[in-house]
């Protein structure tokens, strides 16, 4: 059933698995469930394949559901209409009790570095073969990172120029995760050659430190050749849901975390059950209560928004949040009115999350979650999780010539995180208009490499921090010691704390005006917009930094009506404070 080449370089991923007292033969557990989901999954794919090639107007191949249409309840086999589905969810917002109330994880609580709201922030994605991607993912300050089964490691892919003996990624991704989460890299070096250097990679956390794991096996339509049941390849989805549970559960659980996985574009009620009963399944080979695994649910297809409902009611036992998207999303849109002759089509280098009909399909998600993850008037039992704004980078020589939306896409990132504040920015097509909010957010970040959040921003990002409502915290996890500025910035009133690559900002702090010293180009940026906050008097000193990357920074400043001036002293630049006499 297992092609051979793969049983020989990966015998432990296979064969009998003991957990929680019983035995689970991986091999035989594949056969099963394919079996028993596989005629299901074929009949999900037979009604997409039908509703891509229906002649029927858009507005009706992909309307609303009807009041009565039925969807199947996976937890007592029994129908609720979509009325019913409806009204469930209105009374649990509402805090009404009645046959019909449902809301998420009702039967098993979230534990803590899974919760959306509980643990916050950046979600990283990426293979875990080789190697070294591995120990960086786990390197990584990103409280999520998801080991990816599906866009990263596509199960026949062999780069160019790979080595005949080179595993297939899937498999030596899921070897290299049974081996770390066993502790068996702890303080070992991975050692590998690269364009003819020799390199070492360590994993440099604890496990406690690391990110959380949300695996991300493949979507329902991908088969695995490699991997045949009475003749025929299996659904991906399957032998990698049970690969990583029954090599795993063990080490994850003795590490105080647990079994999650990141589901990609589930579109109907129909295919969210199937991996409804596909989880159920794998929880009773194992021994644990229904709704331990717990999953969060990319909503990337505009053909599922209008089944959310009914998908969220189906997978509500583990369901912590849908994550919504802009590339595959405006994909689908175009999927959706590809046949029509009054359909204007998206385009995906052009709108951004801020766009309109963005801003709707991001509202109406929140809604939802809201509506469902509310318990006893708290959002406790899920939450909306952000958004995946893809941003495509091109090579210059990109035959299409793409490569000139880089630079927008670029200032899409920063833009982005500055809207989170609270900052209106409307886009033109060669320039930018800012509004400030009355009161600024508090609002996280971290720094990664191109094309992430620049590190080059951070120190002006934790000025505005300081006047921004709340508490934010911001990491630097490209370089060390880039921290300078704080203590010009305490010294003017700013409560930040420094924990190691991470400062943590408290604000609405009263900056008040002091003699600062710029160590950096970036530093003396973030003490002039700092002075412009304060109260009284700011001096930057040793401003030769800032004329290295801001030429006439105080002109342009002056132009938008700040009181700011280049001074000398003794007809040099100003370079200490002045000696106070003593009185």
């Amino acid at each position: 059933m297992i092609r051979e080449d793969i049983l020989q370089k990966f015998p432990e991923l296979f064969g009998t698995k003991k957990i929680n007292g019983r035995e689970v033969n991986v091999e035989a557990a594949i056969a099963t469930l394919t079996r028993e989901l596989g005629p299901e999954i074929a009949a999900a794919l037979t009604a997409r394949r039908a509703l891509l090639q229906s002649p029927a107007p858009v507005t009706k191949r992909y309307a609303w559901p009807k009041w009565d249409d039925t969807f199947e309840d996976a937890v007592t086999g029994q129908f609720w209409t979509f009325r019913q589905i409806i009204q469930g969810l209105i009374d649990n917002v509402l805090g009404r009790d009645s046959e019909w109330r449902w809301r998420l994880n009702d039967e098993v609580p979230i534990p803590g570095d899974a919760h959306p709201l509980t643990n916050p922030g950046l979600e990283l994605t990426g293979p875990w073969h080789p190697l070294d991607m591995a120990f960086n993912a786990l390197n990584s300050p990103a409280p999520m990172n998801m080991p990816d089964f599906e866009d990263a490691s596509p199960p026949h892919f062999q780069p160019d120029g790979t080595p005949r003996n080179e595993p297939l990624g899937i498999f030596a991704a899921m070897q290299n995760a049974k081996e770390i989460l066993e502790g068996r890299w702890a303080g070992r070096p991975y050692e590998v050659v690269k364009k003819g250097q020799p390199r070492a990679y360590k994993i440099n956390t604890s496990p406690a430190q690391w990110p959380t794991r949300f695996a991300r096996p493949p979507g329902i339509h991908v088969r695995y050749d490699h991997v045949v049941v009475e003749g025929q390849p299996v659904p991906g989805v399957i032998p990698i849901i049970l690969l990583w549970t029954l090599n795993n559960y063990g080490s994850l659980t003795q590490a105080g975390t647990g079994v999650y996985y990141y589901i990609p574009k589930i579109q109907t009620p129909q295919e969210a059950l199937i991996v409804e009963k596909l989880l159920a399944r794998v929880e009773g080979m194992i021994g644990v209560q229904p709704g331990t695994i717990k999953i969060k649910v990319l909503y990337e297809e505009g053909n599922a928004g209008r089944f959310l409902p009914a998908i969220a009611w189906v997978l509500r036992r583990r369901l912590l949040g849908t994550n919504v998207g802009r590339w595959d999303y405006l994909a689908s849109l175009i999927e959706m009115w590809k046949d029509d002759p009054q359909g204007v089509f998206p385009d995906p280098q052009s709108i951004g999350m801020a766009s309109p009909n963005m801003i709707a399909y991001q509202r109406y998600n929140a809604l939802m979650m809201l509506m469902a993850g509310m318990k006893n008037g708290e959002l406790s039992q899920g939450a909306p999780i952000g958004g995946m704004a893809a941003v495509m980078i091109y090579q210059r020589a990109d035959p299409y010539g793409r490569s000139r939306y880089n630079p927008l896409a670029l200032r899409a990132m920063v833009i982005d995180k500055l809207r989170e504040t609270g900052v209106r920015i409307e886009e033109g097509p060669d320039n930018l208009r800012v509004r400030a909010p009355r009161t600024l957010r508090a609002s996280n970040v971290t720094t990664i490499p191109f094309p992430g959040f620049p590190t080059d921003m951070q120190a002006q990002y934790m000025a505005l921090m300081t006047q921004a409502t709340g508490t934010s915290t911001i990491t630097e996890s490209i370089f060390e010691n880039r921290y300078m500025h704080v203590a010009e910035l305490q010294r003017m009133g700013a409560n930040i704390r420094v924990e190691g690559r991470t400062a943590i900002v408290t604000g609405h702090a009263g900056l008040s005006g002091a003699w600062v010293m710029a160590t950096d180009l970036r530093a003396s940026a973030c003490l002039v917009l700092a002075g412009l906050a304060a109260v009284g008097e700011t001096i930057v000193d040793r401003v030769y930094h800032l004329d290295r990357g801001y030429y006439r920074i105080d002109e342009k400043l002056r132009g938008l009506g700040a009181d700011i001036e280049r001074v000398e002293r003794g007809g040099q630049r100003v370079t200490d404070p002045p000696v106070q006499s003593e009185a």
